[in-house]
């Protein structure tokens, strides 16, 4: 399917017509991310038919720049789901928009079974993250945050951690030593 370019946007060129133009003949289609991550509107992601030359990518990739984008490009020869997500702001600095856009404003709540932790949510019993005060370690869900980062961004755990310290830091005031995950279903443990 070809893109069409729309000539509304007068501040730069659309990344789907850049990635289009810069990857033809391949095929284009914008794809969202699961609904499990709730807004993500600061990304753009798209999926691609098949898997385009070493040239055409290198090519895209400094048309994104000079463009102003910043992308993440996934496109493997024995992998079918091959695609490339886009952002006007380096991808660290998106991702800490994603977490203030969709994880701001948690209510803290001592727990009542674990004194010196601090439980972090928007309703009772479900929490998103844990704070253990004495070894000043945070507790995030995975399957929020973790494999958000992972999946779509391939970002190492040291990058994950980076970014997730960062924003603890800056919206919760947390001090943070190490973060760790859990999964929903150990939530149990601390969730009063």
């Amino acid at each position: 399917m070809k893109y069409l370019k729309l000539f509304e946007n007068f501040d730069g060129e659309d990344p789907i017509w850049i990635i289009t133009s810069a990857l033809d003949p391949v095929e284009v289609d914008e794809i969202p991310f699961h609904e499990n991550f709730k807004d993500t509107s600061m990304f753009q992601m798209f999926g691609l038919n098949d898997i385009p030359s070493d040239d055409k990518l290198n090519h895209l990739k400094s048309w994104l720049e000079e463009e102003g984008y910043y992308s993440i490009i996934h496109v493997h020869k024995n992998y079918n789901n091959n695609r490339i997500i886009v952002t006007d702001k380096p991808i660290k600095e998106a991702c800490i928009d994603w977490l203030n856009k969709n994880y701001s404003g948690m209510e803290s709540v001592e727990s009542k079974d674990y004194p010196g932790y601090v439980l972090y949510r928007y309703e009772p019993k479900e929490n998103i993250l844990f704070y253990d005060k004495k070894n000043e370690k945070a507790h995030i869900r995975y399957d929020l945050f973790w494999s958000f980062f992972e999946n779509y961004f391939g970002l190492n755990s040291k990058g994950i951690k980076g970014i997730i310290e960062r924003w603890l830091s800056e919206s919760y005031n947390l001090s943070v030593i190490t973060t760790g995950n859990f999964y929903k279903h150990e939530v149990h443990r601390l969730s009063e």
